[in-house]
């Protein structure tokens, strides 16, 4: 069973980091849709400060897969960032 590290919100629902996968859980009532980007695919992580508080953060996969979390707290963005990509 994957091992949760971290969970935030964003304006899509749900943003949660596992040791195995990315998740987007969609905050639609009664839809339990998600959208995931395994961790082994993972090619990039990029953070775009959108307001003081708040970030975008774009997942990078394989080919054309990307995942986006709108409206992610800035400092949440910049900490998951740096653990995707292993920086201090």
């Amino acid at each position: 069973m994957p091992q949760e590290i971290m969970r935030t919100r964003s304006a899509q629902g749900h943003l949660i980091i596992t040791d195995t996968a990315i998740i987007i859980e969609l905050a639609v009532p009664g839809a339990g849709h998600r959208d995931v980007l395994m961790r082994q695919f993972l090619t990039g992580v990029d953070v775009k400060t959108v307001f003081i508080t708040a970030a975008t953060i774009t997942f990078y996969g394989q080919g054309q897969q990307k995942l986006v979390a709108t409206m992610v707290k800035a400092k949440e963005a910049k900490r998951i960032q740096a653990l995707l990509l292993g920086l201090p």
